[in-house]
């Protein structure tokens, strides 16, 4: 058989990555730093000899149970797929050890996607260098989507860019801020989406502009093979990624229990910066982000000033 090429072999561990509830993948990359012991491990006859490139002790079950995986979805093939499907969408790989892969994103741990898929032009590493993550609760109010949408407008004027979802509510107001802000001369995306689904499905089918606007004019990125619907699993990881890609996160509007209380949580625990805008004391959409700053999780923010100085404190 021929060898696979680097590409190939690692979209083929991208995708397998969604199967390794052990985590594996990860502690090989963390403790070699590269795809080559990751593929020993997946094609050696006997594994045993490879594990000296994972660090002990070792889940042997696990091993056992990535091998039959890597087997089952039909071996190095699923990343060829992969690739070929991708580059109809124009969208291209960025792996674990790429230049192009965020040092910030990196710095999260074995938490970090081992790649991501990602359409839109421009270096991913030097457009999120300077970022700011905004989002909030799907079930927005006006208020919210309007603080959202003037948020984002105003820190992609100021030079930062804007990491969102394409997810209704505060993500869908703060993408839009963040496209109407941006230069056509703009040699970096300053709107980044974190999709929790393969590239070549719009989710959610509501936001089809929007996911259109991106591909074009910002970037979408994400972790989630070709195909791929979107999953509970996958809505978690995107929340750990959304944390981990910017500087800072700020959550506009969120209930109790909303997801976006996850990005200020995950983002807290990097150490990263969190900020929340203060909303009617009578309103649900923002008990959440009141409790944030109650908390002491949250610094109170109401314009892209206030965003700044967190990231400069």
């Amino acid at each position: 058989m021929t060898a696979p090429s680097d590409t190939v072999v690692r979209a083929t561990v991208l995708r397998l990555a969604s199967f390794d509830e052990a985590g594996i993948i990860s502690q090989s990359l963390a403790h070699t730093g590269g795809f080559d012991a990751v593929a020993q491990l997946l094609t050696a006859d006997d594994p045993q000899t490879a594990s000296a490139h994972l660090p002990h002790p070792i889940d042997k079950q696990a091993v056992e149970k990535l091998r039959s995986d890597f087997a089952r979805t039909g071996g190095w093939d699923s990343g060829a797929i992969d690739v070929a499907a991708m580059a109809e969408h124009d969208a291209r790989l960025i792996a674990f050890d790429s230049p192009e892969y965020p040092t910030r994103l990196k710095s999260s741990g074995t938490s970090a996607p081992v790649a991501l898929w990602v359409t839109g032009s421009g270096h991913l590493a030097e457009a999120v260098e300077e970022s700011v993550t905004v989002t909030g609760a799907r079930a927005s109010t006006q208020y919210g989507d309007h603080v959202a949408e003037e948020l984002a407008h105003d820190l992609v004027r100021s030079g930062t860019a804007v990491i969102s979802s394409t997810g209704f509510g505060i993500d869908t107001a703060a993408m839009r801020g963040a496209l109407m802000a941006t230069d056509s001369g703009d040699e970096l995306p300053r709107a980044l989406a974190v999709l929790p689904q393969g590239l070549d499905i719009i989710y959610p089918q509501g936001n089809a502009s929007l996911h259109r606007q991106l591909t074009g004019r910002g970037m979408l990125v994400t972790e989630a093979a070709p195909g791929a619907q979107p999953t509970r699993a996958m809505f978690l990881r995107r929340a750990r990624v959304l944390a981990a890609l910017s500087q800072a996160s700020v959550i506009v509007e969120a209930g109790q229990r909303s997801g976006a209380l996850g990005v200020a949580a995950r983002a807290h625990e990097l150490g990263r910066a969190v900020g929340a805008v203060p909303g009617p004391t009578t309103s649900a959409a923002s008990a959440g982000t009141h409790r944030l700053i109650k908390q002491g999780t949250a610094m109170l923010v109401t314009d892209a000033d206030d965003v700044l100085a967190v990231i400069d404190r």
